[in-house]
């Protein structure tokens, strides 16, 4: 790649300014920073395959997934009324300073409109797992606070990013590995299920992206659920998944939509939820899906005068750098799927800079803008480890180009210079 990963940060960080806020108030932790977060993992993750065997139609497979040891109840521990009566199944091998970690990155959201760091007077805890082959910590706790009353937290880190003394929220840096979905708590109900996207650790092959995982927490009478995805092939793919204790991870395979449940279900075949997402009811942000990777183009040239070929998922940017570009003109050459169209923008994100790709799963070749002498979008500099910005030597000439997308969108783009 032609550019470094904080320049990447800084051109997605305005890509995704540009694209909007997140919603308010719970999901305004730093939401530029985290959505890119989130994308990333998507793009740098080496995923392994899990099997999967599951069939097209009506009729379900059984699909390896794992979940609990043993048969848990009901919590029979003191709760609240408000809070859920489920049982606190924390992965002991989990250092409890990691855990203590995402309740400092909730404090540090919960006040973020005001400036101020939110106090959690109590914490109960229901969930804390390593998932993905252990790549994700994934947490399910609530939390009562003086300023934002009863909140439920559902969420996930790397767990390279938590597990060696790093801060749950760097106050320097105002950003947390911790991607956390915050709702208001909600009325206990035997209907209830919460489900996460995440990434496996090790890659099916080397030029994908990574599996999607769903992790699915419900209630802890639920033996059984039942979800479908369609997969790379087009095909719709059902499956019938255990579920221990409420519980369980499933690797769904390379997909292209977001997963659906169709049922939850307790040993007595009773439905306890059905046609929902896989993802926290109030945080739209969390139901987004790893897609499948758009397959490599057939007929970009090989150029020294090109951005070179990535491929994502959402808003995101890069940059490149030589002295002695032609002005002439560009050829952008993209593909997509999910989403109505993609927008590139190359070196101004204005009228005359922007091409717009339709997004019907066919490769494009479009004749675009030239890159402009002193790019609009080029960073002017980057943060070094000590977090103080460092200015791009005199005479600096990057370039730069910004992909506009929705979260489920995924897209392949080349741009070359003529």
């Amino acid at each position: 790649m032609s550019m470094s990963t904080e320049e990447q940060a800084l051109r997605s960080a305005l890509s995704d300014a540009v694209a909007g806020q997140p919603a308010a108030p719970y999901d305004r932790i730093d939401g530029v920073r985290r959505r890119h977060a989130h994308r990333r993992q998507r793009q740098l993750a080496a995923i392994a395959t899990a099997a999967i065997v599951a069939v097209t139609g009506a009729t379900f497979g059984i699909l390896s997934a794992r979940g609990d040891n043993g048969d848990v109840q009901l919590a029979k521990r003191d709760v609240p009324s408000w809070a859920l009566s489920w049982p606190d199944a924390r992965d002991p091998s989990i250092p409890q300073p990691v855990l203590d970690g995402a309740v400092d990155a909730w404090s540090h959201a919960a006040g973020i409109e005001t400036a101020t760091t939110a106090l959690a007077q109590h914490v109960y805890w229901y969930r804390a797992a390593k998932v993905a082959h252990g790549a994700e910590i994934a947490v399910m706790f609530e939390v009562v606070s003086a300023e934002y009353g009863n909140q439920l937290v559902v969420g996930y880190a790397d767990t390279d990013q938590v597990s060696n003394g790093q801060p749950g929220y760097d106050v320097a840096q105002s950003e947390t590995p911790w991607i956390l979905s915050v709702v208001t708590a909600p009325v206990p109900t035997e209907h209830l299920v919460f489900g996460i996207n995440v990434h496996d650790s090790q890659p099916p092959a080397t030029d994908t992206f990574g599996d999607n995982v769903i992790v699915v927490m419900a209630d802890p009478r639920s033996r059984s659920v039942e979800w479908h995805v369609t997969g790379v092939d087009g095909q719709v793919r059902r499956a019938v998944s255990a579920l221990s204790a409420g519980f369980a991870e499933v690797d769904t395979g390379q997909i292209r939509e977001r997963v659906r449940i169709d049922a939850v279900r307790d040993d007595h075949g009773t439905v306890l939820a059905h046609d929902v997402g896989v993802g926290v009811p109030g945080a739209p942000d969390s139901y987004h899906a790893q897609l499948a990777e758009v397959p490599p183009f057939t007929d970009v040239p090989d150029s020294n005068d090109a951005f070179g070929v990535t491929a994502g998922q959402g808003n995101s940017g890069y940059e490149s750098q030589l002295d002695n570009w032609p002005m002439h003109g560009t050829t952008v050459y993209a593909r997509c799927y999910g989403g109505a169209h993609i927008v590139v923008a190359i070196d101004a994100d204005k009228p005359g800079h922007r091409v717009v790709i339709p997004c019907d799963d066919r490769e494009h070749i479009i004749d675009g803008p030239p890159v402009l002498a002193h790019s609009e979008l080029a960073s002017e500099g980057m943060e070094d480890s000590n977090g103080n910005f460092v200015p791009n030597p005199p005479g600096n000439k990057n370039h730069a180009i910004q992909i506009q997308a929705s979260d489920d969108t995924a897209w392949r783009v080349a741009v070359t210079v003529r």
